[in-house]
């Protein structure tokens, strides 16, 4: 297409299945979803078990319209993160896109490229691979430290020495971690067990 409104209209043309799709012209960058989506009653509780025989949790026999799918243009920092995740918010009008996965990691992709531009790199291929291949978890580092200290308050509650020993021996492994799962690393391993 040779422009952004092509390329939606084009979109628009794209039923057969769900998809997320990052664009980018010589003045526009964007995220939009394809695809139908229908109807339900209620979108809020739309993608918890229901009880198919209550009229109130059908289908309805229409779809969203595309102009409601989830959609970023020309956001204010300068890029889009889409690594299978909610690009946006915007999906709370009508549920689509309430099933994707959380936003620990492109949150983490973005910390990286904010990064970068700070220091006033031009992102490179190398930096993608980096970007690509990196594994700190940035809901470790939100939730360790709080987890630590209810542990740290708590420790006196341990039935046992051995337990209380335990709990601080776990600690002082975790006090030292960067956050990073890479598959060699202890900290990870007690995180993710602990």
């Amino acid at each position: 297409s040779k422009s952004t409104s092509e390329f939606k209209s084009a979109c628009k043309l794209l039923t057969a299945l769900p998809l997320a799709l990052l664009y980018a012209t010589e003045k526009d960058i964007g995220f939009l979803s394809t695809g139908l989506y229908p109807q339900r009653n209620s979108i809020y509780d739309a993608v918890f078990i229901k009880e198919g025989w209550n009229l109130e949790h059908q289908w309805r026999q229409e779809f969203h319209d595309f102009e409601d799918y989830p959609r970023i243009e020309n956001p204010p920092k300068g890029f889009i993160v889409a690594s299978n995740n909610l690009a946006t918010n915007e999906y709370s009008r009508s549920g689509i896109g309430s099933t994707m996965i959380p936003n620990s990691r492109p949150n983490r992709i973005s910390e990286m490229i904010e990064e970068l531009i700070q220091n006033g790199s031009k992102i490179s291929v190398n930096d993608m691979i980096l970007i690509q291949n990196d594994t700190v978890d940035v809901y470790a580092k939100q939730f360790l430290p709080a987890f630590s200290k209810i542990v740290k308050n708590n420790i006196d509650d341990y039935q046992s020495t051995q337990e209380k020993e335990d709990a601080q021996m776990l600690l002082d492994i975790l006090s030292t971690w960067d956050f990073d799962m890479r598959a060699e690393s202890k900290q990870a391993l007690v995180y993710q067990v602990w």
